[in-house]
């Protein structure tokens, strides 16, 4: 999946080892994340927009409207989009930022409108990539 690591880290005038300084890791491991040799996860997401200050869909490049965004709560949305993409690896799937955003505008809105606790999040998360694999 394409992300926007190089382009935000860029935007702030630092070099790959100056974000890993940031994140607690390697340059190496900043650049194999830029150029989608290592699986960006939930864990990975979460770090680098809190480094870069940004909301974890800016990491991705999900197409949300600005008013979904206007009233996400970050980690929710970050951990929401990090389960989705833990369970398109786990079944194969390499997901389309359309179908991410689908996918995770879903799960956001359920886990808000029924105050589902994180568990539940991520349960309904791995069910939907589940039901869109079996629709392929």
């Amino acid at each position: 999946m394409q992300n926007r690591i190089k382009q935000l880290r860029e935007a702030r005038g630092w070099d790959g080892r100056e974000l890993a300084k940031k994140v607690h890791t390697s340059p190496s491991q900043i650049s194999r994340l830029e150029n989608g040799e290592r699986r960006l996860t939930l864990p990975w997401i979460t770090r680098l927009a809190k480094a870069l200050d940004v909301l974890p869909d800016e990491i991705v490049e999900l197409p949300f409207n600005k008013q979904f965004m206007a009233k996400c709560d970050p980690a929710l949305l970050g951990s929401t989009i990090g389960w989705l993409l833990t369970a398109c690896e786990k079944h194969k799937i390499k997901p389309d930022t359309k179908n991410l955003s689908k996918w995770a505008s879903y799960v956001y809105n359920e886990a808000v409108e029924h105050r589902l606790n994180f568990k539940r999040v991520r349960e309904l998360a791995f069910n939907v990539v589940k039901v869109a694999r079996q629709k392929r």
